[in-house]
Order: C-alpha cells, then sequence, then structure tokens
C-alpha cells in the first residue's frame, strides 16, 4: 500500500477519535451539571435542565443515566427523588402545623360530618350499642347489592353463577336475626378486609390492570374493630373498622372479654408509633420479649408498664434482654379466639417514634418518601399500598384518621374544590399549595411535593402498567390523553387548627 495513504488513514482516525472522545466529554459534562437523561419509556434522550443547587453527593453522581438501574418518570431527576430536596424548597419546613390536641379535635369533628354521609365508608364506631338491628346489618353487608358480572380467577377462570352463590350463602344472611350482639376486636396480624368472605381473588375482566374487585383495604395490627357477624364456614368475621366494613379472616382477630377491655386498648396514653414504611422484629431462642412480627406505618402500640416487664424479667433471670429497646404490648389472638397481649422487645434502632411525630411539612415529606419505589398494591393487597392508604399511613403518624378512599378524602374541611376549573385557573391555585398537601383527581390522590421550573411534582402509589409508589409532574396523562393537572378535584392543605 502507498505510504502517502497509509499515513492519510492514520491521522483519519485519530481525528474521529479525538470528536468521539469531545462528544463523550460534552454529555459527561452535561449530566455532571444536572443535565438529566429520561428514564423510563423515554430513556436516552437527553435534556438541558438548570442547576439549581449546589453539587451534593447524589448531583455528583449526576442525573438519571441509562445504565445506572434508576429510572424515573420525566423530569424526576436523582436530586428530586429525596425528601431533602422538597423540603428545602419547603416554607417555613419546620413549623408544627397543629398540635396533638387540635388534631384528635380535628378528627372528632371529621367523624361528625363523615359519619352523617350515608355515601362515606366512614364509620363512628363509637355510636353502636352492644346489639345491631338485623336490618342495618343486612344494609351494611350490602345483601343482594353485587351483582353478577363476568369475573373471572386468578388463573382466568370465569366465575360460574354457582361458585357465586357459594360465595354469598357463606355469608350467613339466613342466621341474621331481629337483635344482634356486637362482638369488640382487635386486628391481631394484618388483616385483609373482603367484600365477601372468601380469599379468592376475582377480577373484572382477564386482563385487568385493577385489582381483586373483593379487595377493600387491609388493617394493621392493634386497630380495634366491632365484631358484627359470622360467616357460615366459621372462618370469616364481618367486622367494622373506622375506615371500613367487610370481611376479615377469623385467625386475624382476638375477641376482647368486654367492651370496656376494648375501650382501654384504644384511649392507651402511652405508644409507640411505627414511622418507618415497616419494621420487622426477630425471635430469638429462649427469650420471650422476642417474636416474629412486621409492623406498618402508622401502627400504634400501647408500650407496657415497666412492673410488666421487670416481673417477666426477674422470672426468668437474663433470658430477657430489655436493654437497648422499647417494651410493647403486642395483640395476639388465643386458640379460643379470645385477645391476650404479649410483650414485645423493639431495638431503639427500628424506626418507631415515642407518641405521635409532630406535624410538620418535613416530617410529611420526610414519612412519604420512605415509600419511594415501592410495590403497589390495591387495596392493601400482598402487603402493599394503593394511592389512598399510602396518604393515610402518612398521616397517621401524626395522630390523623383519614378516610380510606380518595373519593371519601375529597370530602375533608379544608377541602378547596376545582373540579369546575380551567388547567389554567386550577395551576394558579396549586400556586398556593404547600409541599404535603393532597390532591384529589377521579380515583387517584397524591401528595404535592412542589413547583420546579413550572412543573408540578407528586408523589403517589400507581398502578396499571407502573404498580410502584413514584414521583410524577402532572403533566403526566391518564390513558384517555388528559393531563393529571387539568383532571384535578379537590387540594386539601390539612393545617387548620
Amino acid at each position: 500500500m502507498n505510504k502517502k495513504i497509509v499515513i492519510m488513514i492514520i491521522c483519519l482516525c485519530g481525528i474521529l477519535t479525538a470528536c468521539s472522545y469531545k462528544e463523550f466529554f460534552k454529555q459527561y459534562q452535561r449530566v455532571m451539571s444536572g443535565s438529566a437523561i429520561d428514564g423510563g419509556e423515554n430513556s436516552g434522550q437527553v435534556k438541558e435542565t438548570k442547576k439549581e443547587t449546589a453539587a451534593t453527593s447524589s448531583s455528583v453522581m449526576g442525573d438519571i443515566v441509562t445504565g445506572s438501574g434508576i429510572h424515573s418518570a420525566d423530569n424526576v431527576t436523582m436530586d428530586r427523588q429525596t425528601a431533602d430536596y422538597w423540603i428545602d424548597r419547603t416554607n417555613a419546613p419546620d413549623k408544627v402545623l397543629a398540635n396533638q390536641k387540635e388534631i384528635q379535635n380535628y378528627n372528632k369533628e371529621l367523624k361528625k360530618q363523615m359519619s352523617q354521609d350515608s355515601d362515606t365508608l366512614f364509620f363512628d364506631v363509637d355510636s353502636y350499642d352492644e346489639s345491631i338491628a338485623g336490618y342495618r346489618l343486612r344494609k351494611l353487608m350490602g345483601e343482594n347489592a353485587f351483582v353478577l358480572k363476568p369475573y373471572t380467577d386468578s388463573q382466568g377462570e370465569n366465575i360460574s353463577s354457582e361458585r357465586w352463590q357459594e360465595y354469598l350463602k357463606n355469608c350467613n344472611y339466613d342466621s341474621i336475626a331481629d337483635f344482634n350482639t356486637v362482638r369488640y376486636g382487635v386486628v391481631c396480624r394484618r388483616a385483609d378486609v373482603r367484600v365477601l368472605p372468601t380469599a379468592d381473588r376475582i377480577f373484572d375482566n382477564p386482563d385487568s390492570e385493577s385489582g381483586d374487585v373483593l379487595q377493600s383495604t387491609a388493617l394493621a395490627v392493634n386497630e380495634p374493630v366491632l365484631v358484627m357477624h359470622t360467616s357460615s364456614d366459621n372462618g370469616w368475621y364481618f367486622i367494622v373498622a373506622e375506615e371500613y366494613a367487610g370481611w376479615v379472616s377469623c385467625d386475624t382477630i382476638g375477641l376482647a372479654a368486654s367492651r370496656k377491655e376494648w375501650q382501654e386498648i384504644r384511649e392507651a396514653e402511652h405508644f409507640l408509633v411505627v414511622t418507618g414504611d415497616r419494621i420487622q422484629t426477630k425471635e430469638i431462642p429462649g427469650d420471650e420479649l422476642s417474636g416474629n412480627y412486621e409492623f406498618t406505618m402508622g401502627t400504634k402500640l400501647p408500650l407496657a408498664e415497666n412492673a410488666a416487664w421487670k416481673d417477666l424479667k426477674s422470672k426468668s433471670g437474663d433470658k430477657n434482654s430489655v436493654y437497648d429497646s422499647y417494651v410493647v404490648k403486642v395483640p395476639k389472638r388465643s386458640e379460643d379466639g379470645s385477645l391476650t397481649y404479649a410483650l414485645l422487645a423493639v431495638p431503639l434502632n427500628k424506626d418507631v417514634s415515642i407518641g405521635y411525630m409532630e406535624y410538620t411539612r418535613a416530617n410529611v415529606l420526610r414519612q412519604a418518601f420512605k415509600m419511594l419505589g415501592n410495590p403497589y398494591g390495591w387495596g392493601g393487597a400482598d402487603s402493599g399500598r394503593d394511592c389512598s392508604s399510602l396518604v393515610r399511613d402518612v398521616y397517621l403518624c401524626f395522630g390523623f384518621r383519614l378516610p380510606r378512599n380518595s373519593s371519601d378524602m375529597a370530602k375533608l374541611p379544608e377541602s378547596v374544590d376545582v373540579k369546575e376549573l380551567s388547567e389554567k385557573e386550577i395551576i394558579q391555585k396549586l400556586m398556593g399549595a404547600e409541599s404535603g398537601s393532597i390532591l384529589q383527581m377521579p380515583g387517584h390522590v397524591m401528595l404535592y411535593l412542589g413547583c420546579v421550573d413550572k412543573n408540578y411534582f407528586v408523589l403517589s402509589a400507581r398502578g396499571g402498567k407502573f404498580q410502584r409508589v413514584m414521583i410524577n409532574d402532572l403533566h403526566a396523562q391518564t390513558g384517555d390523553g388528559k393531563n393529571w393537572a387539568a383532571q384535578l378535584e379537590t387540594i386539601i392543605n390539612l393545617t387548620s387548627s
């Protein structure tokens, strides 16, 4: 080959290589200076964004990079996936918005308001007598309300009318008397609340992206309930809790000896609140203060009196170590179905609070971000959370008792109705919303984070094809192509005292 040609080829390769490296470094600079590479469906497209904060440990890593294993929705950069990012942009984030007396008064007024609305699934359990009339119980149970449709089970098999009748037969309507004794129960392990007394999963069509139509919600450990009725197979209780009525498996409930005992459990003054997404404890052989438990955010466990655990410790010597631990009372169901309590040592390193947390915007954001990336769970199925249970659990940490369903949350006293406004007018209302506010649209509820570059960000549990707790801005669209912003109906800011 001609020597001049060889030299030309070598030079050309050098030029091309230099150009390649030049483009690489240009892209590297964009990443290090706050540019975003979309994750999710639009992965790979580089978007220029203004650098808004000094470099931190997260921003030094750059924003979302294809291949990093971190993907998110449009406009959601890595630093925006932290609570601190939004706390830094919040007005007076550590200001206490309401004290416990104010929050408990709020709960009383809310309960009074909601209990007067027959369309709201929110119950004043204190208003029930020690017996319930048959006609009221039948109405609560929704007799004849569930219409047979072309449902399928989890294997895709059609639900026959005979199988459907078996479910209804197990409701045991025939044994309902003119007056029925009300019993008092406590949830001993996380309890799924079902529309009918069966664990079978039922879907409205084989390809449905929604969940089991019989799954209503899930109740946390130590939640008090009214036990109204028992299924024909004696495997299910029909219960009323503050947030829902429905069927729960009998083995999840312990029955209190009296209403007085049940009331004392509810009114415990000294208690621990689970503030982590969930905490777990492990059983230690020979240690009576240990056990395998899992408690979800917002769970309230009474603290044991010192005398109780000191007495146990004196009887068993050093086998029961309570060093660096809280000692709480955990409900247990005895073999005969009655309620007992065991003592449990909860290590100090667990994410818990003595009493409720201070209600501040910063704390609301911190609690919400503990769930980011978690799996979605329709009605709390499979130990997950849907959109409204996420909001409920966050606010439980401060002592609020909110309705379970998103449509009922829209009726909260501080609700600002925006459903008749244009998208532009809704955005103007959002400009006055505070971080941690609740935003509601048909079928969905979210926690508002804040505004950056005219994008309004929210955190919520999304079902459908996403099945995750994630951050979106309100440019996100539903299946009909409409922006979330245009579909907002209610803005709720729980700050009124």
